[in-house]
């Protein structure tokens, strides 16, 4: 393991990724992941929404961790999206129509996530 900086500093203790995106832990035990998910062929409507999910590239030691989420592309101004924690290492949450139309996203339309929270206590 490589450590960037002095430790007392938040150095970088861990930085990866992997299908599910990518990881950076600090040595105070913060952990950042992000991913740019792929939406092509999600059907948006305005009824009940749509279930997306996210699992994440490294593991959070509870489900306290933060989550932010966007849409971009194709369409990313028709509808809302969420994710909450489920677990240390998967988020679910759905998007919904906000104009009453039901969309098929194509493959420029993207999920851009970031969460933020603990890998070591």
């Amino acid at each position: 393991m490589y450590i960037v900086g002095a430790l007392a500093s938040g150095a970088i203790v861990e930085s990866g990724s992997n299908a599910n995106g990518y990881y950076v832990k600090l040595a105070d035990g913060t952990m950042f992941c992000s991913a740019l998910l792929e939406l092509d062929g999600v059907v948006v409507t305005n009824d009940d929404g749509t279930i997306l999910a996210w699992a994440l590239p490294a593991t959070y030691i509870d489900t306290n961790y933060k989550l932010f989420c966007a849409a971009i592309g194709y369409a990313s101004n028709r509808f809302y999206v969420t994710l909450m924690p489920q677990s240390a290492s998967y988020a679910q949450g759905g998007a919904i129509s906000i104009t009453g139309n039901i969309w098929t996203l194509n493959a420029s339309t993207k999920l851009q996530t970031i969460s933020f929270g603990r890998w070591k206590a």
